[in-house]
């Protein structure tokens, strides 16, 4: 695991989230946007609502 700190491009990949999915928590879309943001692949949650999110792949921990 990688810890990235929330620059601009993150914040605005967060609020663009944000916009989109109108239910999403500020927290979840930051997490969300620094992984985007950082080109990560997958992005690993026990959260189910998160599966909304289309544009990173959402994993499920009991999926792994």
């Amino acid at each position: 695991f990688d810890v990235h700190p929330i620059d601009m491009t993150v914040a605005q990949i967060s609020g663009e989230l944000r916009s989109r999915y109108r239910s999403l928590k500020a927290i979840d879309s930051l997490q969300l946007a620094t992984a985007m943001g950082h080109r990560c692949d997958v992005f690993v949650t026990n959260d189910r609502r998160l599966r909304a999110v289309k544009e990173i792949e959402i994993k499920l921990v009991t999926e792994l």
